[in-house]
């Protein structure tokens, strides 16, 4: 606020000459132009203060990625490179898909090792209930 009467301040008193060496059709667009001044610099002044926020935030998901990527067996971590973050998976640029279709590749190029990954271990109350084989069934007719 203080930055706008200080500008308008000093438009009073410049009114006269920027009118002569501006011309009256150009006035207003000059006006407006600082007019909007100080949102521009308040907005400047919000991206400064969010990009340390917004810069933790990436390397905490970055940080989550790797620990759940260590959590599977075999797996490898392999960073794309696209401001599009975890929707690069949904090809945002010809960049992204180029960068999937090369780890699908990849993936694909790798021999498969038969029983090299166990199967994860179900406690017996966890698992789904079996329909019984011996005995009329209802469906069966």
């Amino acid at each position: 606020m203080l930055q706008r009467c200080q500008i308008l301040r000093q438009l009073r008193h410049a009114r006269k000459p920027l009118l002569a060496e501006i011309g009256a059709d150009a006035f207003a667009d000059v006006l407006e132009r600082f007019a909007k001044v100080p949102s521009i610099y308040r907005l400047a002044d919000e991206i400064e203060s969010a990009t340390p926020r917004m810069s933790e935030l990436a390397r905490s998901i970055k940080e989550y990625s790797y620990m759940e990527q260590k959590l599977i067996p075999n797996s490898k971590y392999r960073v794309a490179q696209s401001l599009w973050a975890h929707f690069t998976m949904f090809w945002m640029t010809p960049s992204d898909r180029e960068q999937i279709d090369a780890c699908i590749a990849d993936l694909l190029n790798e021999p498969a090792e038969i029983g090299s990954v166990d199967a994860p271990s179900v406690p017996a109350t966890r698992r789904a209930p079996m329909l019984r084989t011996d005995g009329p069934q209802p469906w069966a007719g």
